[in-house]
């Protein structure tokens, strides 16, 4: 059988290509067009209630158990220099993702090459869990950059250049910063790495070091300071994450396979890195190994823990990258003929869903609602489409996917494997940003729901709403556009002003003060339950209105 050869591939198209395909997957310009979501509201009521020092998060007016001030810190910044908050939250997912991967580029270049590189940048851009969770306005990009921030300088000023203070105090650092992202979550997963290692990265004799020492009291210091919000105020604490126990022997059966689904298409060349038999063709085995001892200490971290979620899983791609990356040339030399044909036909398949796309946007409505409508499809749903914004963005992204198809086709002699898997991974991305974004994008049932509302108190001159014995809401009262403040009981309302405005599910009674309904809107929540959400008035009893009920008694 002939040896598998691949075309090398220059510096400036490595970079070029990675460039295009960060922007094909992630479209800066277009993550503010969807409205908060999940946990997004949490961390947008975070981000405009931010104003204290120590930093602490506080949403509608109550701190949030395991809260952490970091990321909402930077959206409230963010927003004060003009972004929208959804726009916000979302850059403070896609710019860590960027950082990431010219750090994994660069680790991995020096390490094997120009194509070792960029294979672990693509790698990292195209993994299925990354390409999802890059979207969401969560912290969780942003700490696993620090984690691993933290990590790989703590190797590099280490074993590289044998400064080891200076190591631990870069590690230091960089672990407070995750701390103040995630919490103990992120700490754990920068830490237990460092139990695992082994000689020459042991840490046995490297923590009487006085680096280490100033690293250890540096963690410590930003936990105190982290924990004196909530040791002054137990009773103001409120915890939005339910965890569900009883799905934790699922998880432990299913949490390997999820993996793999969720690091497709790159965890099927994943396996050479943990196979003895490559060991010996290793070009840096010291850091191989060191790659090795973050996935997989964190991977049974990650695998044990009843509290892991699915975002949790790109912790556990930097260093897989890497290391698919280093082992790349040594499985294609022996495998590329068997990986080329799996890949070989999704060149024609992009072709085909090129056409298909554009064909989409430009074909006639009543063909279109005709087609539908044989499909037992309600035509409705691709209402988006007739908008002159969405069938711009639409066709273009329907002739982007065709040339690349294109591309492939005419150039697929010798082109590498992993530049093909490059382009086909940005395939979907482009589809998704082109017909089910607009598509989801129509619904906004938080938008629609406070533009309702909004419309009925618009004339109450309301500057101030009490959320009573409601969970959640955080996205839809930011749309609201009224400072919110949760309470439990009606016994919580302040004794002043003379009149409030309440936010509720039932009618209150509260003999202090006289109730009225001012508005009444349903609300679709996340398992397609409708409820009704009012607000109500409520004016104080004075004494003289008192004194008149009592003598018409």
């Amino acid at each position: 059988m002939a040896k598998y050869e691949e075309r090398a591939v220059s510096s400036g198209s490595v970079i070029l290509l990675l460039i295009m395909v960060f922007l094909m997957l992630f479209q800066p310009w277009q993550i503010g067009g969807k409205e908060l979501y999940w946990d997004e509201g949490m961390y947008a009521a975070e981000a405009m209630e931010f104003n204290s020092f120590p930093p602490v998060t506080t949403a509608h007016g109550e701190l949030i158990a395991a809260g952490h001030p970091l990321f909402p810190m930077a959206a409230r910044a963010l927003f004060e220099i003009g972004l929208p908050v959804e726009y916000a939250l979302r850059l403070l997912s896609i710019i860590p993702a960027a950082a990431i991967m010219i750090w994994i580029f660069l680790l991995a270049r020096s390490a094997g090459g120009t194509a070792a590189g960029g294979i672990a940048a693509a790698v990292w851009l195209t993994s299925n869990i990354v390409m999802e969770k890059t979207l969401d306005g969560y912290p969780n990009l942003m700490a696993v950059f620090f984690i691993y921030a933290g990590q790989f300088l703590w190797f590099t000023l280490g074993q590289k250049y044998n400064r080891w203070d200076a190591a631990w105090i870069a590690a230091g650092i960089f672990a407070s910063l995750a701390f103040y992202t995630m919490g103990i979550p992120a700490l754990m997963c920068f830490v237990v790495p460092f139990i695992f290692q082994r000689r020459p990265l042991s840490i046995k004799h490297k923590l009487q070091r006085p680096g280490a020492i100033a690293a250890i009291i540096m963690v410590a210091l930003t936990i105190l300071i982290w924990f004196i919000p909530y040791f002054r105020a137990p009773e103001e604490i409120i915890e939005p994450v339910e965890y569900n126990f009883s799905g934790y022997y699922s998880h432990l059966i299913y949490f390997p396979f999820d993996l793999i689904w969720r690091l497709l298409p790159w965890s099927l060349i994943a396996w050479p890195a943990f196979c003895a038999a490559y060991r010996p063709l290793d070009p840096t085995p010291i850091f191989s190994r060191f790659l090795r001892t973050l996935f997989i200490s964190n991977f049974f971290l990650l695998w044990l823990s009843p509290l892991t979620d699915v975002r949790d899983m790109v912790l556990l791609v930097p260093p897989l990258a890497i290391l698919i990356a280093l082992n790349y040339s040594i499985l294609m030399r022996r495998y590329g003929s068997f990986y080329w044909k799996i890949v070989r036909i999704f060149p024609y398949l992009t072709v085909i869903l090129g056409i298909v796309t554009v064909a989409l946007f430009l074909a006639e409505k009543t063909f279109m609602e005709q087609a539908l409508t044989l499909l037992r499809i309600d035509p409705q749903i691709l209402d988006f489409r007739l908008e002159r914004t969405a069938t711009i963005n639409g066709v273009a992204a329907g002739t982007i996917i065709f040339l690349i198809g294109l591309y492939m086709l005419c150039r697929r002699k010798g082109m590498p494997l992993w530049v093909i898997t490059t382009l086909v991974m940005t395939v979907p991305m482009l589809f998704m940003w082109a017909v089910t974004r607009p598509y989801t994008s129509q619904k906004m049932p938080k938008r629609k729901w406070a533009a309702e509302m909004n419309s009925k108190i618009s004339d109450q001159n309301i500057n101030h709403i009490y959320k009573w014995n409601i969970s959640g809401l955080y996205g839809e009262c930011f749309y609201l556009g009224i400072p919110v403040t949760e309470i439990d009981e009606l016994e919580q309302l302040p004794k002043q002003p003379d009149e409030i405005f309440l936010l509720g599910t039932s009618f209150p009674q509260l003999p202090e003060r006289n109730w009225s309904k001012i508005a009444e809107t349903r609300l679709l929540d996340a398992s397609d339950d409708e409820r009704s959400l009012s607000i109500y008035r409520g004016k104080l009893v004075t004494q003289d209105a008192g004194k008149k009920n009592h003598d018409n008694k």
